[in-house]
């Protein structure tokens, strides 16, 4: 009876606390509609880690995890229900200075991604940026999560920057991942992080 109890007691926790409740799903996603396009007011109201420059061919939205993302405005009948071509941006808090550098970043990210995908094949290439120097680009082909016959070409950009490890996904699918590259190159020049 007592471990009966128990999982009631996790299973109602884990209600409270998942991220249908949860303060990432102030703009009332549901399931039948997971992304809000946001508009230049909502946007301005995201207080996020860091600030860029977006294309004004691009728009914004937030999926039901509380992802901000970018897409261009060309595909915006097409996504971003099927994310066809997006820019998103992720800080991973350093916990316990696990990460001493970009490489140790880099290979931890690595092998979360062979963990993931099966034959996980990747491209590596040291990069510089204006702002916060050294970083490092992994290219490489995966399949959609919900139809295998979908491809993408993703390209990651890592850097680290005081301790804090700073991703920038740039995620498309293959027939049109070249044709968005130079919006993107736009935006990863322009990124900021707020000190």
């Amino acid at each position: 009876m007592k471990k009966c109890t128990q999982f009631i007691v996790l299973f109602f926790l884990l209600a409270i606390f998942s991220c249908a409740s949860s303060k990432v799903n102030k703009y009332g996603l549901t399931r039948d509609n997971p992304f809000k396009i946001l508009d230049s007011t909502e946007l301005a109201k995201e207080n996020r880690f860091y600030s860029i420059k977006k294309p004004k061919n691009w728009y914004a939205f937030v999926e039901p995890h509380g992802g901000l993302y970018y897409a261009p405005e060309k595909l915006k009948n097409q996504a971003p229900i099927n994310f066809k071509s997006f820019v998103g941006f992720a800080l991973k808090e350093n916990k316990k200075n696990k990460l001493k550098n970009i490489n140790d970043y880099v290979n931890a990210s690595i092998k979360k991604l062979k963990k993931t995908y099966k034959n996980f094949n990747y491209q590596q290439i040291e990069t510089k940026h204006e702002k916060y120097g050294k970083s490092i680009v992994l290219r490489f082909i995966s399949s959609s999560w919900n139809d295998k016959n979908i491809k993408y070409k993703t390209a990651n950009l890592y850097l680290f920057y005081k301790n804090k490890c700073y991703l920038i996904r740039y995620r498309s699918t293959l027939d049109n991942f070249d044709e968005f590259v130079p919006d993107v190159e736009k935006m990863i020049k322009s990124f900021k992080i707020k000190e």
